[in-house]
């Protein structure tokens, strides 16, 4: 009886642990600004603009933890926060928060992430914030692997083609297709006998297309390339390297073979 009791305690333990790494993660992902801060004043804000519906409170950065450019400035400013709980929050109250932006001018506003995190700073929090991000950012490029029919290392031989695949529609967010040739070194997913390849990708800086990769002559790496990727009124027949994860730099090619393993 008592050994069964024990078994059950410590299936428990071991579901709530895995539940609460996995929830940390998720509240990682979600943040791109965590910090630890002092509240300044409840129900301020010092923002030039309204803020959404809820409760705000201008909150003094003491420590940047993780934060996306320009974030990382902010240490020592007071900023606003508008606030996912107002339970036990009071001034002078210090704390981390999790954060993402969503206004950035004389002063930064910010929104918290709802979460159950422990909410003082710990030793060794920042390394394990960093973690997260590592497990976080290959979560990511797993689901993209598993999407490309064909994963190479190589190098551009030839860049900036245009060709008769760029669609001749009306709009500011045409992907202005260019065509890449690039040259295979390795095949690490799918099979080829060809030594090169050719390959679509977007030249648009348009704000659709900004984060998307733009090849260039001599550029090597992993291509993660895929296909049907693009959206269906700028259809295009090849292989495209659209989502900024499908160029990986030529030093990940151990963790993309272990990611690859996994699959």
């Amino acid at each position: 009886m008592h050994k069964h009791v024990g078994l059950f305690l410590l299936a428990s333990l071991s579901c709530l642990f895995v539940f609460s790494q996995e929830n940390s993660r998720a509240i990682i992902a979600k943040s791109n600004f965590i910090f630890y801060g002092t509240i300044v004043k409840m129900n301020a804000s010092n923002i030039e603009v309204n803020t959404p519906g809820g409760i705000t409170a201008v909150v003094k950065v003491e420590k940047v933890i993780d934060a996306v450019d320009p974030y990382q400035l902010m240490e020592g400013k007071e900023i606003t926060v508008l606030l996912a709980s107002v339970v036990n929050r009071k001034e002078k109250l210090a704390q981390v928060f999790y954060t993402t932006g969503w206004y950035y001018g004389k002063s930064l506003g910010v929104k918290e992430v709802p979460n159950a995190q422990v909410k003082d700073f710990q030793d060794g929090l920042k390394d394990k914030i960093a973690k997260e991000r590592i497990n976080i950012h290959n979560d990511s490029l797993q689901v993209e692997l598993k999407r490309a029919v064909l994963v190479i290392r190589g190098v551009v031989i030839e860049s900036d083609i245009s060709g008769k695949e760029n669609p001749a529609r009306e709009s500011e967010h045409n992907p202005e297709y260019k065509k890449a040739v690039i040259q295979v070194q390795t095949v690490l997913k799918g099979q080829t006998s060809s030594k090169q390849v050719n390959v679509y990708y977007s030249s648009s800086d348009d704000v659709m297309w900004s984060n998307s990769p733009k090849l260039t002559k001599g550029q090597e790496g992993i291509f993660l390339l895929q296909v049907r990727q693009g959206p269906s009124i700028f259809p295009v027949s090849g292989y495209t390297v659209l989502d900024k994860r499908d160029v990986q730099s030529s030093n990940n090619q151990q963790t993309i073979l272990g990611l690859l393993k996994k699959q």
